[in-house]
């Protein structure tokens, strides 16, 4: 599978910048439309607080006609009418009074509830119950959500009461309670966080201190043609989601509302709303177009009544068959299109067939659309495009599922007795291309289950050949000695529990043909190891759990699809034996409480004959200390962390960030425990401070170290304003600083922001110091406007273009004053037409970013239609990057675009058919499955896709790879090292293959790769000084001069230690960059497989080489640049996570290129425009902080 990590990046600030909130209302499978809030832009009445507004005939429900409060509670039990779910006999009552705020409406209907929870202290007692319930009182304040959660649970006892007109209530709690939680249910208040009452203190009285919030009450007006479809107000089921906060805010600092009622007739009501909050409505009933608006907004004290208007919209039927035309029951339908909501994937819940293979779905908004089918043992059906028109019924739509290829066979015990009840799988083997449809690739798997004589039948398979798999749970006969482990034939079969206990049970066959008969596989005995944990000072470990997970290389076929076994041990001896396992490359580990692990995962072959395998932990360590002000004085409720980030701040968008922390005490004390050995970088935060600057600590096995001051800071402020390309001021814009533009927009960067006024002025107080990129982007509201009128997620892309950044430097107590304004716009509409091979490329995306600045926020989207057209509308002239690619974002093509000076461009897009193949092998000689591949562009020519290290995929069963559509070039090729996203270490070492030359729209083939066991480098990065450097990123070339990788996830600890895997072995050279700093290659040092070397580098202060290439006029050109060092190594287009990063707030330049930090030493410059001029010129750098070039082109000899 392919990568690419540009696009990818979007669709993850998009998640991210969203937030769970967004989902949960528009999570259910519908055609939820988000233009359903352009239905009805008045639906909605606001009134003063204390005088509701005459309400509509027969659409608005009056005050009177709500449930009064023992009414309504009384539905909500449901089951009974008790105010109570316990014996008042020795109960506990607490006397709760309701101070409500100041300016509160009458509101006659409040209510106290009481919940406690039995065993909650005891975690052998605790029911997984009473933890749900002890999660949902954690995340929400909803009374009769909870009432209606604990009525459900034996363990927890419940009772409410009414307050009465002095705003008092006698609450009962049972007998021995030591504690209780208090909730209020009010028209317009509502309780930020529950209250707690402690009875083992002796309370007896609680005073509830609730905020002032609206209360929502609201109908449904239903289409004309709705009776036609069943649905009356009388009948009408369904219900109403309602879903606001801060989607910026992120963990403890996020404000999330999320309610939800059921419809059981027109009329529903929310009570005590949090105000100035903007909120989402979503309502669905079945049969009709689900209702969306992103738009409402409460004011303290209102009562708002609400108008949800829905719409009767299209229907589609027809009819799923097989290829004779004979009707298929059971097939699911759904349809998808650009209409359905991006957010939701394009597609609906949909239905399924009746016995005739009938099926109608209703309800769906006008626009473009596909159906498409499946069903089990059938390959999948999509209808062309169609456009749907509103209200508009359209019959007769028929699919045709064809049956596919099969595989039969038998599945049998070692004894050959049958197996009932087996899963068995069959994958296609070679590798998955990815399509546009994703759902077909259900048409390269499938699965069965055996009957009582063993066989199985699994169809609806593609064209294979296919890796089948046969798994059964059940307990292993206990024989001594590995001779009697293999040796099966004579065993009684083991009968399978229901409850499938024991280890997995497995038979595989690789390569098998499609429309396979009389297969039999033979399930073969688990196998076992022994072994023992001990801990750093070689004494056993009492308590522990092994785990050994399958990697790719030796093992089986089918071997990633192997599941990981672990189970828990308490000898006193620390030994175990782990059952499960099967023949192939496994990684050994073991965890424990108190302890972390001191090394990397242990490889073992199996079976394993040989002595009891040792996996040691290091007792873990702990750090205690106190947190102060600048003055010294303690700080209480601060909180201390383990900062994964270059910086003490939140890194949230991509995995850095703090990790864990606790708060200090009133004294401002902390301890953290159960440290890891090794380095750590801890950091202090408070409100009303800046961070601590980072506490660097190397911990020992078992160490206290105690004592740590870490001293909050001033901090900066930063001071602006923000204004639009008219010059206007641009109120409402949120703006926060970090080190990454697209992270800060999206809710990423510091917890602390502002959001501009009037006059577009902003202020950021307590600034860590450092070097930020500030970024203003829309505001919440602006997002959500965009939401409600985007057809797809081109509109939503579109606000990375008017995101604004600007690099700044803060100091420690002192202001900064930055202005953030957009460049004039100059819109160009680009059109054309997009082809391949000479054939039109239809539904693909379609993307251009402007060189020069932030990357992303000139970012512009679309897609083409059948005949390959597109058009997108940039912003002004300049330098673009287009990029074509699949409908999955995982593919790209990229093309370098000039957009003069004009109205109108028209372009057309050819993509390449180039095409490099070839094969992975094992040292040992056999195909190498699931290795990753890496191919990049040599010769200085940037693209985006080389900030995700070049276009990524895994090899297949057979160990072949192939990247297609490539241009013109030369390229290298990388396989091996550590897979993308794994938490293992490497199998394999980085083989490096360069050199290989590609011309337009050719095929080069039998690239071969031979790989060899990895080893790995461990090392230590000091200054000239001596001391250890932090963040800084670590590079390896192998004996020709290579990078094993031109992006390194490599970098230096707190301590500056790093550990660099997945090395083939042999001579390697070893670099480093970081922030103004540098080391040169290194001597060459030897590296071997299964082995750690150690190295040692010096950083001295580096060089940022600045190169501008210009023609003749002394006007700059694209052009593609080479940088190499006095041993002609390449050292251009080297990036840490740090350089990204900055990129990413930079942006990119194919005009000026900037490379760097280089070492002092001697260097050559090449660059070569895209007509074939060249300009070279040596350089020297001397260690200076920037050095400036400017390149002039000749013509080529």
């Amino acid at each position: 599978m392919s990568s690419r990590l540009p696009l990818l990046i979007v669709f993850v600030a998009l998640a991210l910048g969203l937030g769970g909130g967004l989902w949960y209302a528009l999570r259910e499978e519908a055609v939820l439309d988000p233009h359903a809030s352009d239905l009805a832009p008045g639906g909605m009445s606001a009134t003063e607080p204390e005088k509701p507004a005459e309400p509509e005939a027969e659409l608005i429900a009056a005050e009177d006609d709500l449930a009064a409060p023992d009414e309504r509670i009384s539905a909500a039990a449901a089951v009974d009418d008790r105010s109570e779910s316990f014996d008042l006999a020795g109960a506990r009552w607490v006397e709760v009074r309701v101070a409500a705020p100041a300016g509160s409406p009458p509101d006659d209907s409040l209510v106290v509830f009481g919940f406690f929870m039995a065993g909650r202290e005891d975690a052998e007692v605790r029911s997984d119950e009473v933890r749900a319930f002890e999660r949902a009182i954690s995340q929400t304040t909803d009374a009769n959500e909870l009432l209606e959660k604990a009525r459900e649970i034996d363990a927890v006892a419940w009772a409410w009461r009414a307050i009465d007109a002095t705003g008092v209530a006698r609450l009962p709690f049972p007998e021995g309670a030591d504690e209780g939680t208090v909730a209020l249910d009010a028209r317009y208040l509502y309780l930020e966080e529950l209250e707690v009452v402690d009875f083992a203190e002796g309370a007896t009285a609680l005073v509830l201190e609730p905020a002032l919030g609206a209360w929502i009450t609201g109908r449904c007006r239903l289409p004309a043609g709705a009776s036609g479809r069943g649905v009356t107000a009388e009948s009408l089921e369904g219900k109403v989601s309602l879903v606001g906060g801060d989607i910026f805010e992120t963990g403890r600092n996020r404000r999330r509302v999320s309610r939800e009622v059921a419809l059981e007739g027109p009329e529903f009501e929310f009570r005590g709303v949090p105000a100035d909050v903007r909120y989402i409505v979503a309502a669905k009933v079945k049969e009709l177009v689900p209702y969306t608006d992103f738009k409402l907004e409460v004011a303290p004290g209102e009562h708002r009544q609400y108008e949800v208007v829905f719409e009767l919209g299209g229907a589609l039927s027809g009819r799923v068959t097989d290829e004779g035309g004979e009707g298929l029951e059971d097939a699911r339908v759904r349809v998808s299109g650009q209409r359905m909501g991006f957010l939701l994937g394009g597609r609906t819940g949909g239905t399924e067939t009746d016995a005739g293979g009938r099926w109608s779905l209703r309800g769906i908004k006008a626009g473009k659309y596909r159906v498409n089918a499946d069903l089990k043992g059938r390959r999948g059906a999509e209808s062309e495009e169609f456009e749907l028109a509103a209200d508009e019924t359209i019959e007769g739509l028929t699919l045709v599922l064809a049956r596919g290829t099969s595989i039969a066979g038998r599945v049998t015990w070692p004894d050959g007795r049958a197996v009932e009840g087996a899963t068995v799988t069959a994958t296609e083997t070679a590798p998955i291309e990815r399509t546009r449809m994703m759902w077909r690739n259900a048409a390269t798997a499938g699965s069965g289950t055996t009957d009582a004589t063993g066989e199985f039948t699994i169809t609806g398979l593609g064209e294979g050949p296919f890796d089948v798999t046969a798994t059964m749970r059940a307990e292993v006969p206990s024989r001594p000695g590995p001779e009697v482990e293999r040796e099966t034939q004579g065993e009684e079969a083991p009968q399978a529990k229901k409850k499938k206990k024991g280890p997995l049970w497995r038979a595989s066959a690789a390569e098998v043909p499609p429309d396979s008969e009389g297969l039999a596989l033979v399930l073969a005995t688990p196998l076992r190891f022994t072994g023992v944990v001990r801990d750093d000072a070689g004494e056993p470990v009492a308590e522990f759990e092994v785990q050994a997970s399958p990697t790719t290389g030796k093992n089986i076929r089918g071997a990633s699809r192997v599941q990981a076994v672990s189970e828990s041990f308490t000898p006193e001896d620390g030994t175990f034996t782990l059952v499960g396992v099967y023949p192939g490359e496994w990684t050994v580990s073991a965890s424990a409480a108190g302890y972390t692990s001191a090394e990397d995962p242990t490889p073992l072959s199996i079976p394993h004959d040989g002595a009891p395998i040792e996996l040691v932990l290091s007792r873990s360590a702990s750090v205690s200390g106190q947190v102060v002000d600048p003055s010294g004085v303690p700080v209480a409720g601060a909180r201390v962390a383990e900062s994964t980030g270059r910086t003490g701040r939140s890194q949230v968008m991509f995995g850095g960030g703090d990790r864990g922390g606790v708060e200090t005490d009133a004294e401002g004390r902390f301890q953290l425990e159960d440290l890891a050995v090794g380095g750590h970088s801890l950091v202090a935060h408070s409100a009303g401070w800046a961070p601590s600057a980072s506490f660097a600590v190397d911990l020992m096995p078992a160490q206290a170290l105690a004592d740590v001051v870490l001293e909050l800071r001033v901090g900066g402020r930063i001071v602006g304003e923000v204004f639009d390309e008219s010059g206007a001021p641009i109120p409402g814009r949120r703006v926060s600083y970090g080190n990454n533009p697209l992270q800060i927009g999206f809710g990423g960067g510091d917890a602390a922001s502002a959001t501009t006024d009037s006059a577009g002025h902003f202020v950021l107080e307590h600034v860590e110091p450092g070097a930020w990129s500030v970024t203003a982007s829309p505001g919440q509201n602006e997002l959500l406007d965009t939401l409600a009128g985007a057809t797809d997620e081109s509109a939503f892309l579109g606000i990375f273009s008017q995101m604004l950044t600007v690099k700044v430097e803060v100091r420690d107590g002192e202001e900064v004053h930055v202005t953030l304004g957009a460049e004039p716009k100059r819109p160009v509409r680009v059109f054309g037409k997009i082809t391949k091979a000479g054939e039109p490329v239809a539904g693909a995306q379609i993307f251009s970013i402007q060189e020069g600045g932030a990357l992303m926020t000139g970012l512009k989207m679309s897609r083409s239609d059948e005949d390959g057209s597109y058009e997108l509308t940039v912003d002004r002239p300049g330098a673009y990057v287009f990029g074509v690619g699949d409908d999955t974002l995982m593919r790209q093509v990229e093309f370098p675009v000039d957009v003069p000076d004009v109205d109108e461009l028209e372009l057309d897009l050819v993509a390449p058919v180039g095409r490099i193949e070839g094969t992975v092998w094992s040292s040992g000689g056999a195909a190498a499955a699931g290795v990753p591949v890496r191919l990049t562009p040599e010769g200085g020519g940037f693209s985006l896709s080389q900030l995700g290290g070049g276009e990524r995929q895994t090899t297949g069963a057979d160990g072949r790879f192939a990247f297609e559509d490539l241009w013109a070039g030369t390229y290298s090729l990388r396989a091996g090292g550590t897979p993308r996203f794994s938490d293992g270490g490497a199998r394999w070492g980085t083989r490096v293959v360069g050199g290989i030359q590609l011309e337009a729209d050719e095929t080069v083939s039998g690239i071969d790769v031979t790989l060899a066991g990895a080893g790995k480098l461990e090392g230590l990065v000091r200054d000239g000084a001596g001391e250890p450097v932090a963040g800084v990123a670590i590079f390896v070339r192998d004996g020709a001069g290579r990078l094993l990788a031109n992006i390194s996830s490599t970098s230096t600890d707190a301590v500056g230690r790093f550990e660099y895997e997945g090395v083939a072995p042999g001579l390697v050279t070893v670099s480093a960059r970081g922030d103004g700093v540098a080391a040169g290659d290194s001597a060459p040092v030897e590296v071997r497989a299964g082995a750690a070397t150690s190295i040692e580098l010096t950083v001295e202060p580096g060089t940022l080489l600045v190169v501008t290439v210009v023609d003749k006029a002394g006007e700059p050109v694209r052009a593609s640049l080479v940088v190499t060092d006095a041993a002609g190594r390449a050292v251009e287009g080297m990036y840490g996570e740090a350089a990204v990063e900055k990129l990413f707030a930079e942006g990119i330049s194919s005009r000026e290129h900037k490379v760097g930090p280089l070492a002092a030493g001697k260097y050559v410059v090449r660059a070569t425009a895209r007509d074939g001029r060249e300009a070279r010129k040596p350089v020297t750098l001397k260690g200076q902080k920037e050095r400036k070039l400017k390149l002039k082109l000749r013509l080529r000899d």
